[in-house]
């Protein structure tokens, strides 16, 4: 075959592939609610409305609101995105990926969604344009998952391989790239983790509201799970509200770190798991503090790390107000400076992502606000990094000082030392034969030679056996 009708067709069955899939496991899962439901709460023909419910919560997944009589809905489910975009990176990689099979895939996708638009019964929020080049860049975001990593691309356009600026510089960017990164990890798992302890506080409130709606336990079930598709909004909400920002459910609740009122809140119990206020200050300053400590925690490593900058090193000219010892600071402040630029990008971007709508009204915004919720956190974190830099700082001159006093006294007791032995020995002394030290006072005065003969071997043998003296004998 064609190599390039192969890239052709195998782009198509990626994008065929992942929607069917991904279609028919929400058809079953929505067929299968509907019907519990029906069962147990005496509605008749929920599951008829199976298709349009699959096509409305597909459209949903991808960022496109629905409107359906009183139901205004533009709340994204990002755990259906990511699981999404899971999927179709999976499934691209299987089949293998080419420019000719992205663009074909994503022509398929986009067919696919507007067919979708033009038989779907709901009215959907927004221009159907715009749905369908949502829908395409979220088939395009799994795609290149799959697609970027089997090539030399990052390799060709990563910072290591920038020739036009210097070794230090690439060094300093992809440093600073991967800890803003890894600060990204680090403050969604903060998150996660006080989602967790939601769940865990609050799950006996969540089943009370179940039994004051009157919602059976089959219906209970289903439902729970089907809201854990929003797990990831509520991970982003409980980073603002640990980092002092808050969420608000519309007009009707508020929730923060020191107050949680609600007003004639919807009677749904998965509202339940959303916290109280915080009572004690010394809690609430150390949560809103969680930013800061993760920021010193990812940076100073980098800093202090010989693999990495390695700020603690000694200058090898032994001075440290010099150029090189700017540069060694200098660059690591630029790592930094960029960490906190993809920071103060990416934040808010997932906290717009993570908002959306309920209702009309009261329900119009469901979330954080943007604005406040990223300035709680780009701020502490931005301290963090600060703190960091100048911790490693002072811990470097702090050991040029001690190393500098070291090297003076080591110094000062080598003169000491050199200073007694020029006092003590005045005289200068000189070796004769036989090793004895032989100073200038034991020679003759005058100009002539020694009356003292050097002892050879045959005079010393002599000695021993004839003794000329007295006291030899």
């Amino acid at each position: 075959m064609n190599p390039y009708l192969r890239s052709l067709c195998r782009g198509l069955g990626s994008s065929a592939l992942s929607l069917a899939l991904y279609t028919i496991a929400l058809m079953c899962f929505n067929a299968l609610m509907l019907l519990i439901v029906s069962m147990e709460e005496g509605g008749q023909g929920l599951t008829d409305y199976t298709m349009e419910f699959t096509k409305s919560v597909i459209l949903l997944s991808q960022g496109t609101g629905v409107d359906f009589q009183t139901i205004h809905l533009t709340l994204t489910p990002l755990g259906l995105t990511l699981l999404l975009i899971i999927l179709i990176r999976s499934v691209s990689f299987r089949f293998g990926c080419s420019l000719i099979g992205y663009c074909s895939g994503a022509a398929l996708w986009a067919a696919l969604h507007a067919w979708m638009l033009a038989t779907l019964s709901v009215t959907v929020v927004g221009v159907p344009a715009v749905a369908i080049l949502k829908s395409v860049l979220v088939f395009s975001i799994g795609y290149l998952f799959a697609w970027l990593p089997g090539t030399d691309a990052a390799e060709r356009f990563g910072p290591r391989n920038w020739a036009f600026i210097g070794p230090e510089w690439r060094r300093a960017i992809g440093t600073g790239l991967f800890i803003g990164g890894v600060m990204l990890l680090g403050l969604l798992l903060a998150g996660t983790v006080v989602t967790v302890v939601w769940i865990v506080l609050n799950a006996g409130t969540v089943g009370d509201m179940y039994t004051i709606v009157g919602m059976d336990t089959g219906s209970a079930v289903m439902t729970t799970i089907a809201c854990l598709i929003w797990l990831p909004n509520c991970v982003v909400w409980a980073l603002s509200w640990v980092c002092g920002g808050g969420f608000s459910v519309g007009e009707t609740a508020t929730f923060s770190l020191w107050a949680d009122s609600s007003q004639a809140m919807p009677a749904v119990p998965v509202f339940g798991v959303f916290p109280q206020a915080v009572g004690d200050d010394a809690v609430r300053i150390a949560l809103m503090l969680l930013p800061c400590l993760i920021a010193m925690i990812v940076s100073i490593w980098p800093l202090m790390s010989p693999t990495w900058f390695d700020m603690l090193a000694v200058n090898p000219s032994g001075k440290l107000l010099s150029w090189d010892t700017a540069r060694r600071f200098g660059f690591p402040a630029v790592s930094l400076c960029l960490s906190c630029i993809i920071i103060s990008l990416a934040t808010p971007l997932m906290f717009l992502l993570s908002n959306g709508s309920l209702g009309r009204e009261r329900l119009a915004h469901v979330g954080v606000s943007v604005a406040s919720s990223t300035q709680v956190v780009v701020r502490p974190a931005a301290i963090g990094l600060l703190a960091a830099w100048l911790l490693t700082v002072v811990i470097a001159c702090l050991r040029y000082a001690v190393l500098q006093l070291r090297g003076n006294r080591v110094a000062g007791v080598v003169n000491v030392r050199h200073d007694g032995e020029d006092s003590d020995d005045i005289r200068p002394r000189r070796m004769v034969s036989g090793g004895f030290p032989h100073t200038s006072a034991s020679e003759p005065e005058s100009g002539g030679s020694s009356t003292v003969k050097p002892r050879t071997s045959r005079s010393i043998a002599s000695e021993n056996h004839h003794p000329t003296t007295k006291e030899d004998r």
